[in-house]
């Protein structure tokens, strides 16, 4: 075999904070005539903090061209305390998945939502007496946005909540990742 290593296996090389972007060896290829390689970004953070609406976790700007497509995938951890009351508790909470975009030639941003998903417990039990019951619930999805070619922000937010004899809410284990298919790559 005549092609080293380097050659056969790339090195792939975080730069730019969280951004992955495959490097192309000199010896193999010409980079002025091919699409940028598959990105990733991604944001985590394992710290529970109550949000009562607002956002849970942000992507650093991404910017993207005509046809690229960007697939999402996010998860949050959900911790539920009920109020020690003795009657049935409710907790529901809406968390959206939005895009704000900067457009090449604009000053202010958009803001799209892309998808929301409702989280309800109801008739969740609560115990009369020593603090009530702790809840845990694990959300998550996964979405391919097609955004417009400009810089390109992902973030979740809590939009709603609705709660009956609950006493507290905190999120933790909040993680946002996007993995950006050039236009010409597989998805396209």
């Amino acid at each position: 075999m005549s092609k080293d290593y380097d050659e056969l296996m790339p090195n792939y090389t975080p730069i730019n904070n969280n951004v992955v972007v495959q490097s192309c060896p000199n010896k193999c290829c010409d980079t002025r005539s091919q699409a940028p390689g598959i990105r990733f970004a991604f944001a985590q953070d394992s710290s529970e903090r109550e949000v009562v609406l607002g956002t849970l976790i942000t992507l650093q700007p991404i910017q993207t061209s005509v046809g690229d497509r960007v697939k999402l995938d996010a998860m949050v951890q959900i911790n539920t305390g009920t109020n020690a009351n003795g009657n049935l508790a409710l907790s529901g909470v809406v968390i959206a998945l939005r895009r704000r975009t900067l457009l090449l030639g604009q000053d202010s941003p958009t803001l799209t939502d892309l998808v929301e998903i409702r989280i309800e417990d109801d008739e969740l039990n609560n115990t009369e007496g020593a603090g009530g019951n702790d809840y845990t619930r694990i959300a998550s999805l996964s979405w391919v946005d097609t955004p417009p070619a400009g810089i390109n922000t992902y973030f979740l937010d809590t939009i709603e909540i609705g709660t009956a004899n609950i006493e507290s809410r905190t999120y933790s284990n909040r993680s946002l990742n996007a993995t950006i298919f050039p236009i010409g790559n597989a998805l396209n």
